[in-house]
């Protein structure tokens, strides 16, 4: 009878060390699976908001129609077009630098101060590279130290082309690599040693990463275990364990676990590492615990059912735990989705939720052929109110205009900002008919229009406002 009670508490000893230790990891595999969600999301955010500047730059260049690279350099090198790229990148910390280049890679005029320095750019990859591709597409650079202030930037460009394709120059927009490290560092701090948060191009050249390492950001992860998980795993996510070699060190039998996920849209891949020594001690302190159980068991068979029902009491309170801290993260993901997708100063949907909002709109109008319509709305006037009130009472300015746009729309149609000053309405299910959809946007727009252009008295400041809405 002894015996058959110490076999019994030894089957049930191994197979409560092994639920553990799978339990353990797949809860870690989760929890890494949402960190890179998450940090996937913010590089999003991040790359659209950039790519708007670039692109709002490009429309600026497109409209002057150049027909010659000499008349595209009289207009880049003008101060005009210096104040043109410090306001487009003004209240964006995401953005480094901004910068008009010729058709020689001499850098024209950039955000920083005007006349610019003395700075070529002739080798760089994106200028190479749009030296024999006549595309309208972005081009994402790999990463380098800025030559004006020698920080690590990585570019997203266009090229500047007349109406015979001809290469004129290009327009650059510097994304500092800090933005992403510091992010990382705020949401991975709790990982524990020797772990990292990276972002790769798809190409596996480091953009970014936490802990900064200097020297590896602009190299090649040629042992990437990225790679690996994207292209064997799941095309778009996945986590393995692994003690392959690491990037960092090139040495082996560093048992870990990586997650990776592909940026929705975007041509990069972002990795979350954390080291065996952070996850297992969780399921080894219960090896020790069982063990030392199973031991003493043994010795006092005759009281081995008291003590087994301790045992099992001391699991469920660790699994509870670990549920309440699931749960714990959970919540948290959810709080950081919704800070995601509003602007910070007005509450409003910001340009992420926006999108997601338009392709829902577009879908239903494939099944109810009902019209829909999206307003932009630039508040002109908005600098001089900065000028002259100050941005604090810019900012509640900016709030009380945001609450009389929303006054005009429907309950289930969306207001927007876009940052600064720019407002984007969605509005749907409008009519089925072309015409009196047309009126009632119409109708909006007049409205909106008219009542920002009202005087205002608003905590104690008087002013008018203006608009431009298309």
């Amino acid at each position: 009878m002894g015996i058959a009670l110490a076999l019994i508490f030894i089957v049930a000893a191994a197979i409560a060390v092994d639920v553990i230790r799978k339990n353990t990891k797949a809860e870690w595999a989760d929890q890494l699976e949402v960190l890179t969600l998450i940090i996937a999301e913010q590089a999003s955010q991040t790359l659209f908001s950039a790519g708007t500047t670039l692109d709002s730059i490009s429309d600026v260049v497109r409209l002057e129609n150049f027909s010659d690279e000499k008349s595209y350099r009289n207009f880049a090198s003008k101060k005009q077009q210096y104040t043109l790229l410090a306001e487009k990148i003004k209240g964006n910390p995401i953005i480094d630098v901004a910068t008009f280049v010729a058709n020689d890679g001499t850098v024209l005029n950039f955000s920083r101060s005007f006349p610019p320095p003395e700075i070529n750019l002739s080798n760089r990859d994106y200028f190479q590279w749009f030296l024999t591709h006549d595309s309208k597409d972005i081009f994402y650079s790999e990463p380098v130290k800025n030559k004006g202030n020698g920080k690590w930037v990585f570019y997203i460009s266009k090229r500047v082309s007349n109406n015979h394709g001809e290469f004129l120059g290009i327009i650059l927009v510097g994304i500092s690599s800090e933005v992403f490290s510091n992010f990382y560092e705020r949401i991975g701090s709790n990982l524990g040693s020797r772990a990292s948060l990276s972002l790769y191009r798809d190409d596996y050249i480091l953009m970014t990463r936490w802990p900064f390492v200097g020297e590896l950001i602009g190299l090649k992860n040629t042992t990437s275990t990225a790679n690996t998980i994207l292209k064997y795993m799941n095309p778009v996510h996945g986590v393995i364990e692994t003690d392959s070699a690491r990037f960092t060190t090139g040495s082996s039998k560093d048992r870990r676990m990586v997650a990776a996920r592909a940026v929705e849209n975007y041509p990069f891949v972002v990795a979350a590492v954390v080291q065996e020594g952070v996850y297992a001690p969780i399921w080894y302190k219960s090896i020790g615990w069982i063990l030392a159980s199973l031991v003493f068991g043994i010795m006092l068979i005759g009281t081995s059912v008291a003590f087994l029902l301790r045992a099992n009491k001391k699991i469920g309170i660790e699994l509870d735990e670990r549920i309440a801290a699931q749960d714990a993260l959970g919540a948290a993901h959810e709080a950081l989705k919704e800070v995601a997708y509003k602007d910070p100063l007005t509450g409003l949907p910001n340009h992420q939720k926006f999108i997601e909002a338009l392709a829902i709109v577009i879908e239903e109008r494939k099944l109810n052929s009902t019209y829909c319509a999206v307003i932009y709305i630039d508040l002109a006037n908005f600098k001089e109110l900065n000028s002259r009130f100050g941005h604090d009472r810019g900012d509640l300015i900016l709030k009380e205009l945001s609450y009389q746009i929303q006054a005009y729309v429907g309950e289930n149609d969306l207001v927007a900002r876009f940052g600064g000053a720019e407002f984007v309405l969605l509005l749907h299910n409008l009519s089925k008919q072309r015409s009196k959809a047309l009126e009632i946007v119409d109708r909006i727009c007049e409205q909106t229009l008219g009542k920002i252009s009202e005087f205002h008295h608003f905590n104690g400041v008087e002013f008018r406002g203006s608009a431009r809405i298309g």
